[in-house]
């Protein structure tokens, strides 16, 4: 945990040893990085702009009632952000992954081996491990599609 928050504590404190979201957001951002590097890359202006690497941190809601744990990246130029994209996990449920690119949610779930662990399911390893890789290629396809804008996201 203390990698993923880069060796310093958040601004609200260390997260719960017993609660995974802090984690979990760190893990998720360390899996899709190049994912996320790639994608800025095919979008960003040919001069003037770059990544702002944002680490895993705590978001407050309100009165400090919702916690959850964000790891973001943006891409920046002088005056503006020009795309955010940002992997986060409630504390309230520590097991449901959220995507976000700009302000707009992408989609959200329980990963597969979360899923299998709450189920109690038996696991063969090579199963699980390719339901986990094929889980962080389609959350990372999911991402590129909608910063390179070939989908959009509709709002309700």
């Amino acid at each position: 945990m203390v990698r993923a928050l880069d060796g310093f504590p958040a601004a609200g404190g260390w997260p719960d040893l017993d609660n995974r979201a802090a984690s979990l957001a760190g893990w998720m951002g360390w899996q899709l990085d190049p994912a996320v590097r790639e994608a800025f890359t095919r979008v960003a202006p040919p001069a003037g702009a770059w990544l702002v690497n944002d680490p895993v941190h705590l978001l407050l809601g309100p009165g400090g009632a919702v916690r959850r744990w964000q790891r973001a990246w943006k891409l920046v130029d002088d005056g503006s952000v020009l795309s955010r994209v940002a992997i986060e996990v409630d504390e309230a449920d520590d097991t449901d992954v959220l995507a976000r690119v700009d302000a707009e949610v992408i989609g959200h779930g329980v990963p597969p081996w979360i899923e299998e662990r709450l189920t109690g399911a038996p696991a063969v390893p090579a199963e699980s491990a390719a339901r986990r890789r094929r889980y962080l290629a389609d959350v990372a396809r999911s991402i590129e599609l909608v910063v390179t804008r070939q989908e959009l996201v509709l709002q309700p």
